[in-house]
C-alpha cells in the first residue's frame, strides 16, 4: 500500500467488456481521471476496502472519477452480440464474478442492459457472497463525468 493512502488509474479506455470496463478492489483511495468506457456491462464499479468496521476502525477514503466519459451501449453496438455469453462462464469460479445487474427485470416489463456507473461500494472487506454490502465503512465519491447516451436491446 502506498505511504499516501492513494492511488491513480487515468487514461484508459474499455470497450465492449460483456461484465465491466473498470472494476477495482482497493484498500487505497483512488483518483480515476481520462477514463473511456464504452459497451461494457457496468462501465464503472469501484470496491473501497477496510479497514474494520468490527474493530470500530475509521480511516477517511474516497473515489473521484473525472474528466472521462461513459457510454452504455453506442450506435456501434450489435445487440446480438449479448445473445451468447462469453465462454468464461462455463467456470463455476468465473460465473460468480460477473455482472448480475444484465438481464434483471426493472420498471416491470423492461430488463436491464448496460449501467454507466455503480457509486462507490465501502465495506470492511469484499462482500460476502449472500451479503453483498456487508459492513459497511466510511467513505466519499465525487464525479463528473460526460454520460452518454443508452440505446436498448430487446431482452
Amino acid at each position: 500500500r502506498p505511504e499516501s493512502g492513494c492511488t491513480a488509474f487515468r487514461d484508459f479506455y474499455a470497450w465492449r467488456n460483456w461484465d465491466y470496463g473498470v472494476q477495482t478492489l482497493s484498500e487505497n483511495s483512488i483518483e480515476f481521471s481520462d477514463i473511456v468506457s464504452v459497451d461494457n456491462g457496468a462501465g464503472f464499479l469501484p470496491y473501497g476496502i477496510g479497514p474494520s468496521a468490527d474493530a470500530h476502525q475509521i480511516e477517511n477514503k474516497y473515489m473521484t472519477f473525472a474528466n472521462s466519459i461513459i457510454v452504455g451501449v453506442s450506435n456501434a453496438h450489435d445487440c446480438a452480440l449479448e445473445a451468447v455469453k462469453p465462454d468464461v462462464y462455463k467456470s463455476s469460479m468465473d460465473s460468480k464474478r460477473k455482472w448480475t445487474g444484465k438481464g434483471m427485470w426493472i420498471s416491470g416489463s423492461r430488463k436491464s442492459h448496460h449501467t454507466g456507473i455503480i457509486w462507490p461500494i465501502f465495506q470492511s472487506k469484499f462482500g460476502e457472497p449472500d451479503m453483498p454490502w456487508y459492513k459497511a465503512v466510511k467513505g466519499a465519491a465525487g464525479t463528473n463525468p460526460a454520460l452518454g447516451e443508452f440505446l436498448t436491446c430487446p431482452m
